[in-house]
């Protein structure tokens, strides 16, 4: 795979209608370059390396939904309706090749998640400024997640009200999947990570949990930042589908239903539960009741006459060595974790004897 490169990213295209729209990100609309947006830049860098969004508009939402990216005419079913060249794309492979991937790669440090790749690449060009080949992108990018789970502080009450929940236990985790993560980064690479702290990182790592695609590149599965691509909102019936076409080596975008203008859309981030939608984008979808989860706890109790002699028998499938053991369960029987929460619930409960056998 080539290495991107940048051409033109100061030229702005010619409005192809002569619209004089003032519209946020406006792919047709031309506005005061002094005045321009984060979003505006990156459509222009964009579309100056052969993007094509023509029926496409980035406009800001109601209070509260920031931007989002409506129809900028009726889409009918079958029409492709993005297109994004592979030199603006931030691949796997463009990743590892940043100053600081190289740097990690020549020591023993374990990426412990392929998205601390994505990661240090984006904490480096960010550092960069205008002289990264990304700039426009990143310069398009949040500049702060307050509204993640991940950064509530207990002066906001917001964990407060979280108590009792699955959302509690799996922000923790993250947080202390980070930390590990950040500090082995340190531990290797000491005399470039003084320059990025743990809040640069974080910001870092939750750019690529909200934007990170899954795609084939000429039959290799790989994972990657997608201009633009990244701004639709999820919804449980999308109106749209993607993938990455080898014929025009371009990330496109296709309309799976009739759209009418000015109608947002929307893009599927998956089935999840509502959890995970809080912790990893901070919102939750009405009406998930198919895919929500629940925490169940179980444990070995010290009244049971055997569990002495189970004792040491816990952990023996791979699971931890705990007495209590939580399981998060969905709707389905055939989830693992179902599963998981019978087999320990069998054994806690059945004679030793049995078990012996």
């Amino acid at each position: 795979m080539s290495s991107p490169t940048r051409q033109g990213d100061e030229v702005e295209p010619q409005p192809s209608d002569g619209s004089s729209e003032k519209w946020l990100g406006s792919a047709g609309g031309k506005s005061d370059s002094k005045c321009r947006t984060g979003v505006d830049a990156m459509l222009l860098w964009l579309r100056s390396n052969g993007g094509e969004f023509d029926d496409l508009k980035v406009i800001n939402g109601d209070a509260g939904s920031g931007r989002i990216v409506v129809a900028r005419n009726t889409l009918h079913d079958g029409q492709r309706i993005l297109s994004v060249p592979l030199k603006c794309l931030i691949t796997k492979s463009i990743a590892k090749t940043s100053l600081l991937a190289n740097m990690i790669k020549k020591t023993r440090c374990k990426i412990r998640s392929d998205h601390t790749w994505f990661a240090v690449f984006l904490m480096e060009h960010k550092r960069m400024g205008q002289k990264s080949k990304f700039a426009k992108y990143i310069d398009a990018l949040p500049q702060a997640f307050d509204y993640m789970p991940l950064n509530f502080t207990p002066k906001s009450g917001y964990l407060q009200q979280l108590r009792g929940s699955i959302a509690i236990d799996r922000i923790k985790a993250m947080r202390k999947d980070l930390n590990v993560e950040y500090q082995q980064l340190c531990n290797h690479v000491s005399e470039i990570f003084e320059m990025y702290t743990f809040d640069d990182f974080v910001w870092a790592r939750l750019c690529v949990l909200t934007r990170l695609f899954n795609f084939e590149i000429r039959g290799k599965e790989t994972d990657g930042l997608v201009p633009f691509a990244d701004m639709l909102n999820h919804a449980n019936k999308p109106q749209v589908s993607w993938h990455y076409d080898d014929k025009s080596s371009c990330f496109v975008m296709t309309a799976e239903t009739q759209v009418s203008a000015l109608s947002q859309l929307f893009d599927s981030y998956g089935r999840k539960s509502q959890s995970r939608f809080f912790v990893n984008y901070g919102f939750t979808v009405d009406r998930n009741h198919r895919d929500n989860e629940a925490c169940i706890r179980v444990e070995l109790q010290d009244s049971d006459p055997d569990s002495r002699a189970k004792i040491p028998l816990l952990g023996r499938g791979g699971g931890s060595k705990d007495k209590v053991k939580k399981f998060i369960i969905s709707c389905s029987f055939s989830d693992k974790g179902f599963q998981r929460l019978i087999s320990f619930c069998r054994f806690i409960n059945a004679p030793y004897d049995m078990i012996a056998k």
